[in-house]
C-alpha cells in the first residue's frame, strides 16, 4: 500500500510539473495606454520613447510574430518581432535616413525579452525591451538604451493599462 501511495504522489508530481512547463507564453494581444504615474522621472534620452512603447501601443500576436504599433516622435512606427528567436530585422526611417534594426527574442517565463541591434552607419548600438504582465493584467514594459553623449545606460519601467 505505501509503494502504491509514494507511486501515486510521483506520478501527480510528474504530471504537475508536465502542465508547468508545458503553459503557453502570455499574450500581450491589445491596445496599451501608458498608465502616467506622476511622481516618476520624465524619460530620459533620445531612445527611451522611440524604443519604447510610447504613450500607447497596438500589440497583435500569434504562436510565430509579435507586432508592436506605436506613435513616436518620427511618426507611426511598426515592428514585427519572430517569437521563436531567430532574427527579425525592422527598418525605421529618420529624417530620410533607413536605419536597420536587427532584432530577437526570447522567453523568460512570462517575460518576452526583445533584444535589438540597431546599425547607425556602421556604429553598432544594443537596445533591449522586456515586455510582461503584472497582477493585474497590465502591460509591464521595461527599456533600455544606451548613453548618448557620454552618459550611462538608461533604463525605463512603464506600465500601460489595456483598452
Amino acid at each position: 500500500m505505501r509503494l502504491m501511495v509514494a507511486f501515486i504522489g510521483i506520478l501527480t508530481t510528474g504530471l504537475l510539473a508536465a502542465d508547468v512547463s508545458a503553459q503557453d507564453p502570455p499574450s500581450f494581444a491589445g491596445t496599451w495606454t501608458q498608465i502616467v504615474d506622476p511622481d516618476a522621472p520624465a524619460a530620459a534620452g533620445p531612445g527611451a520613447e522611440m524604443f519604447g512603447l510610447g504613450a500607447s501601443a497596438t500589440i497583435t500576436q500569434d504562436d510565430a510574430s509579435l507586432t508592436i504599433q506605436r506613435s513616436t516622435q518620427f511618426g507611426q512606427t511598426t515592428s514585427v518581432y519572430n517569437l521563436d528567436g531567430s532574427s527579425r530585422t525592422n527598418t525605421v526611417t529618420i529624417q530620410d535616413f533607413s536605419i536597420p534594426l536587427a532584432s530577437v527574442t526570447a522567453w523568460d517565463a512570462g517575460k518576452l525579452n526583445i533584444q535589438t541591434t540597431i546599425d547607425f552607419q556602421g556604429t553598432m548600438v544594443e537596445t533591449s525591451l522586456s515586455l510582461s504582465l503584472d497582477a493585474d493584467g497590465n502591460l509591464a514594459a521595461e527599456s533600455t538604451t544606451p548613453g548618448f553623449q557620454g552618459g550611462g545606460p538608461t533604463t525605463t519601467r512603464t506600465s500601460y493599462k489595456k483598452g
